[in-house]
């Protein structure tokens, strides 16, 4: 019988073989490291422990691996410890003294250096020097004189003597620390060729369109205002138009939210602070421009230009506030009035010393071009408003869903679904109730702005007074406790947002010489949240979405009508403004035809369906068949290669929006069906610079038209 060769078992090493006391190790038995003598020497009584031969270094190491090991950092491997800092950095002059001192009591061999091994990856690490880290292991007892014992009993502590400010521990140190200022100063924003810079337009909420706007302006402005005097005008303007959108947004929540009732009192001291702003500036910027008249020749071009721009940019600031304060359109213009009067007495006043123009200037000169084009943009026939609200009103997603998050734990949930349906009856409302009254029975094509201003100014006022911030910069939820409820919430408000911006750009359409009038459009801010596929694209799996769909609500449908309004509207104001040539529109101007149309006509087929038909090249404007303007000398460029060469046929085939049977085939990047015709956006613009002539011709002739208002 042979024998069976078995293998030995190889007996693991205990861990503390590096770290136990010499008879331990001898014995091959665990030490338990203690300190001044282990355990095993203290119980045995016969040998000597060899712990009390060691060195003051030899036990600090004990000390500090034992601190390194009760707080887990000796899972950390050398591959992810940070980096230590060469011991050769150098170091001002002005911190050598703590620096010495800080090396004097941090001894150089208990001192762990961490190793960086990170810079073989293909990735920029900043070169930061990382301080050396030092663990001691203290205890309260090293630390006999400074006031403070410890009870065994309870193991608390108490305090002897107070611990005065500037009371150093005996072993500690001091690190000073050193701060260096990412930016010394602010910077400015823009540059002179940033101002001179001409740009292609393109459908925005700016007042004059540029490579930069005129918030830019004010902000590089601003960075003097330490060293420039009469900044109390441009303050209150600021806090009034601050205190004038926090009184609307009070108001408007207030319609659908349950407040506190110290809310009113709130709404009153800001209503009431924000008219004796107003009348605080209304009674300075009096003071102001006759100061100006009176001191004119006497003032250097520095002192001119300064007290023109704090002038300008107060009136421009107060004319948002009065916006949002809803005064009438009289005071509007007379907030308007200070930016005019403004530039009338500088560019007097540079003319007159042949001065070259301030930065503002300078831009006006170049973008204030779209903001005159304006009033030779045709608006556009108003037929398919009323398709729009209609549906709007059948979008029961918001009527008849109260019970999806009525009862819901989630609050945040529930009063977001409740903003929401009061920003969907805050639409139809506006449309019931300003807009679809006007559209026809004020209409009159053969009148300057086809519309009375005032008319446009109240629809205009109510517009910016309703429209919710929300959709400015509109964001998905993403925390809720309902997943589905959540995601059915998201795709309301995407589908509501949606027709907030389609609405808005057919204002500027219908309206479009509010802008000439008012220099404002219709247009509000946004983060483009259209542009993402995710977002437009809604779930069909969703219980919700589904329970809308069997009640003959098609979401998805909302969805991409909105957006393909808005994309055909955002193009034909783009044709528009890049392709109207003028020369000189003013000369011809007189009393008897001031208020006489200046439109370019027949420039396109207007759509009065979106529901059923499918855009083509004669929906957008082309100079083919187009009648130019000669009265006020202008004319219309833009050419269609696809007009030109027939290459679609007629406008026969036709479309049913939401008609569950037919795929729409929606393109994401263009906003628009597969089966429309989608024209390039990029046009090119060689329109000329203005003069400071021109300039003051336009703001002459807006000033004559709003002064028929009264």
């Amino acid at each position: 019988m042979s024998k069976v060769k078995t293998s030995g078992i190889s007996r693991r090493r205990h861990t503390n073989s590096k770290l136990g006391c010499f008879n331990c190790k001898r014995k091959k038995i665990r030490c338990n490291e203690q300190l001044p003598e282990c355990g095993n020497c203290v119980r045995g009584r016969k040998e000597t422990c060899s712990y009390l031969s060691l060195s003051p270094e030899d036990i600090e190491r004990i000390r500090l691996t034992h601190s390194l090991r009760n707080s887990q950092n000796k899972l950390l491997n050398q591959n992810y410890r940070l980096p230590a800092s060469p011991p050769n950095i150098s170091t001002p002059s002005s911190n050598y003294e703590s620096r010495s001192l800080l090396s004097s009591l941090s001894p150089p061999p208990l001192t762990l250096e961490f190793k960086f091994e990170l810079a073989g990856l293909p990735i920029k690490i900043p070169s930061f020097h990382y301080p050396e880290i030092k663990f001691d292991n203290f205890s309260l007892n090293d630390f006999p004189d400074n006031g403070f014992e410890l009870s065994s009993d309870n193991d608390t502590l108490r305090c002897n003597s107070p611990n005065k400010e500037g009371t150093m521990l005996s072993n500690g140190f001091k690190q000073i620390a050193y701060f260096n200022p990412i930016r010394s100063r602010f910077t400015r924003k823009i540059t002179l060729q940033d101002v001179n810079t001409r740009v292609v337009a393109d459908l925005t909420h700016h007042g004059v369109l540029g490579k930069i706007n005129l918030l830019d302006l004010l902000s590089d402005m601003i960075l003097e205002l330490p060293s420039v005097k009469d900044l109390d005008v441009l303050a209150q303007a600021y806090i009034c138009l601050g205190e004038a959108i926090i009184l609307n947004v009070f108001r408007q929540r207030q319609k659908f939210m349950k407040l506190a009732s110290s809310i009113d009192t709130i709404i009153d001291c800001l209503n009431q602070s924000c008219l004796e702003r107003h009348e605080y500036y209304e009674i300075r910027l009096r003071g102001l421009f006759s100061e100006f008249n009176a001191r004119k020749n006497s003032m250097t071009h520095s002192e001119s230009s300064t007290l023109s721009e704090i002038l300008a940019y107060s009136s421009y600031l107060m004319t948002f506030a009065v916006l949002m304060m809803k005064f009438d359109a009289q005071s509007y213009f007379h907030a308007c009035r200070g930016v005019i009067k403004t530039f009338q007495e500088y560019s007097t006043y540079m003319v007159q010393r042949n001065l070259q123009p301030i930065s503002t200037v300078s831009f006006l000169m170049s973008n204030l071009q779209y903001n005159i084009v304006s009033i030779n943009i045709p608006s556009y026939y108003p037929q398919f408003i009323f398709e729009i609200e209609s549906n709007l009103r059948s979008l029961r997603g918001l009527q008849g869903m109260e019970f999806v998050f009525k009862f819901d734990d989630d609050n945040s949930t529930n009063l977001r679904f409740q903003k929401l349906e009061f920003e969907y009856r805050n639409l139809l409302k506006f449309l019931n109730g300003n807009v679809l009254p006007i559209i026809f029975v004020l209409r009159d094509e053969n009148y300057i702005t086809t519309y009375p201003p005032m008319a446009i100014y109240e629809i205009f006022k109510e517009w910016h007074t309703i429209f919710p911030s929300e959709a400015m910069t509109y964001k998905p939820m993403t925390n809720g406790k309902d997943p589905s409820k959540l995601e059915f919430l998201n795709a309301l408000t995407t589908t509501l947002y949606m027709y907030y911006f389609a609405i808005a750009v057919s204002l500027d359409a219908l309206f479009p010489a509010c802008k000439y009038l008012y220099g404002m459009s219709f247009m509000v801010p946004t983060n483009k949240f259209f542009i993402r596929r995710e977002l437009m694209t809604l779930d069909d799996e969703n219980p919700f979405i589904q329970g809308l769909h069997t009640l003959g609500c098609r979401l998805q449908g909302h969805v991409y009508y909105a957006s393909r309004i808005f994309a055909f509207f955002r193009r034909r104001y783009v044709f528009y403004h890049n392709n109207i040539k003028w020369s000189n529109p003013y000369d011809d101007l007189n009393e008897s035809n001031r208020f006489e149309t200046r439109v370019i006509k027949n420039t396109e087929i207007p759509i009065k369906s979106f529901n059923t038909t499918i855009i083509r090249p004669e929906h957008y404007p082309s100079k083919r068949g187009a009648e130019c303007n000669v009265k006020h000398r202008l004319k219309f460029t833009r050419e269609d290669e696809a007009m030109i060469k027939n290459t679609y046929s007629r406008n026969i085939e036709t479309l049913n929006f939401f008609d569950e049977t037919i795929a729409l085939q929606y393109d994401c990047e263009t906003m628009l069906l597969l089966r429309d015709y989608r024209p390039p956006d990029i046009t090119t613009n060689d329109r000329p610079r203005l003069e400071v002539k021109d300039i003051n011709q336009y703001y002459d002739d807006r000033t004559k038209i709003l002064n028929s208002l009264q």
